[in-house]
């Protein structure tokens, strides 16, 4: 029979599990002897912005931004105090998962025992934020919305309200959306709380409006250099108007987000997003039933707290389906972990169901760690640090690395991943172009308009940019780029993933090296 486990050793597991943490995301992001990973994901975006900040260029101005810079000022500061290095992008994704998790536990804590509450962070690291390792702007959004959710959490006094508001109010200076549906979140279970302690109307009205002022006032002042800088009518275009018009369709896909479409042969290896899928459509209902049916059980204090935390949650979530992406989905499921545990642990098989979860998420720590560490890499060192990555793409480092020079422009268009290796200089107002976003002319002309003033040597170019479909908006849009290059460029390389290196027609350019890489 399975016992629950004794104080002591609770406590023991509790005092580890920081070295455990640490432990887990280092291999996963460093080799054993202390080289880092090169990674991947949207994060690389954010590198370049915080790098082309570094040089002296603007959000909106002089490169292309439709999100707020929240998470390109976080870069730049990185990259500003430490330099511009591989190995600051891999400690960014280190410090954020350290900071993600302590305050998981906290949450956690604040509603269960501590043993269910270490578990609770453990399938957190291991199913969420194991699978992604990626500082996306969404990740710094959520770590701001749950700090408001830990500071309301216990008390809703006026000064933890106007700090809560001003935390959900930078949280959307990082991704627009998300602060304001947790703040809308905060506002209901306000009201609710106060509803059901048959509070005065004034002083729900007080609260409410502590709130909006704590988020208006921490927005305003996050957002005010920018309102100056760019005017607000460019900013509300850009973060509002460019992003419902184009992004929401345009990112959204089929099967709820999902990376591919399910089939029997790929389901083991999709079977994480399903379960992740299955604990956001499963938790919350069955959490609020939870709370109504039994309303005795707990604390008043833990039974608040699950409510917060449920309608936090659950706002995001429905935010989030508006433009469903596995991505999304895994960054706003930290609360629906949470309260998944506590909702078995008060069932009749809590003992053995919390054990199973145990093994899971220690086992796909393991299996995680073993995978990247024993994972096929190839170590180079490069202007921007020593790094690990597959022998294909360090092959394509390799031959752009030798064939330029530190802080040369050079366009990559299909993805920006190489400009932090490399130490190279985006030239183009567009960081890339792809067939599945829209491109608005003036910004595909102002593009072509900065590769040719500034000269650029090598471009970096994608056969799938070449692909004609009357169905996509890049594809029919991209043709006076794709012009351009054939017009003013010749290829000179192809990889063997099949991305080429087009280099500049002009007299006084000698080629050197092979045309195809070794």
């Amino acid at each position: 029979m399975h016992r629950p486990l004794s104080t002591t050793t609770v406590n023991r597991l509790v005092l580890l599990a920081p070295a455990a943490l640490a432990l887990y995301l280092y291999l996963n992001l460093f080799t054993f002897l202390g080289t880092p990973f090169l990674l991947n994901g949207d994060q690389v975006y954010f590198w370049l912005y915080g790098l082309r900040m570094l040089h002296g260029e603007r959000a909106y101005l002089d490169f292309f931004q439709f999100l707020p810079p929240g998470i390109d000022l976080v870069f730049f500061a990185a990259f500003k105090a430490l330099g511009p290095r591989v190995w600051v992008t891999n400690l960014v994704v280190f410090v954020l998962g350290a900071a993600l998790s302590l305050l998981c536990f906290r949450l956690a804590s604040r509603v269960m025992a501590r043993s269910p509450a270490l578990l609770a962070t453990a399938l957190f690291v291991s199913l969420v934020y194991g699978r992604l390792l990626n500082a996306t702007h969404h990740w710094f959004s959520v770590l701001l919305i749950l700090s408001a959710v830990a500071v309301a959490i216990e008390r809703r006094t006026m000064v933890r309200i106007v700090v809560a508001g001003a935390l959900l109010g930078l949280a959307s200076f990082f991704t627009q959306s998300h602060g304001v549906a947790a703040a809308g979140a905060l506002a209901v279970f306000l009201a609710w709380e106060g509803f059901a302690g048959r509070g005065s109307w004034r002083s729900l009205l007080t609260k409410e409006a502590a709130l909006v002022a704590g988020f208006v006032a921490a927005l305003a002042a996050a957002t005010a250099p920018y309102l100056i800088a760019v005017g607000p009518r460019t900013l509300w275009d850009l973060q509002f108007t460019f992003v419902t018009k184009f992004m929401v369709q345009a990112v959204g896909t089929p099967w709820l987000g999902l990376p591919e479409a399910p089939t029997w042969r790929r389901l083991p290896a999709m079977a994480p997003y399903f379960v992740v899928y299955g604990v956001l459509a499963f938790t919350y209902p069955a959490v609020f039933v939870a709370c109504r049916r039994d309303r005795q059980h707990g604390t008043p204090g833990e039974r608040s707290g699950v409510r917060l935390l449920g309608l936090v949650g659950l706002f995001l979530l429905v935010e989030v389906l508006f433009s469903p992406n596995w991505l999304r989905l895994y960054c706003i499921s930290m609360p629906a972990v949470i309260l998944f545990v506590w909702w078995l642990a008060r069932t009749r098989s809590a003992a053995p169901a919390l054990g199973l979860l145990w093994i899971v998420a220690v086992g796909l720590a393991f299996a995680q760690t073993w995978s990247r560490q024993s994972q096929n890499t190839t170590l180079g060192d490069f202007r921007g640090g020593r790094v690990a990555t597959p022998r294909q793409a360090n092959a394509k480092l390799r031959w752009v690395s030798d064939h330029t020079t530190a802080h040369e422009y050079f366009y990559q268009a299909p993805w920006p991943g190489l400009y932090i290796p490399l130490d190279l200089r985006d030239p183009a107002y567009l960081d890339a172009v792809s067939l599945v976003q829209a491109v608005r002319p003036d910004d595909l002309a102002r593009t072509i308009r900065d590769l040719d003033q500034k000269q650029v040597r090598y471009v970096l170019w994608s056969p799938v940019l070449d692909r004609y479909n009357p169905n996509s908006w890049g594809s029919t849009q991209l043709a006076p780029l794709r012009e351009y290059l054939h017009a003013r460029y010749e290829r000179v390389c192809t990889f063997p993933d099949r991305d080429e290196i087009w280099q500049r027609r002009q007299h006084g350019w000698q080629q050197t090296g092979a045309l195809t890489p070794k």
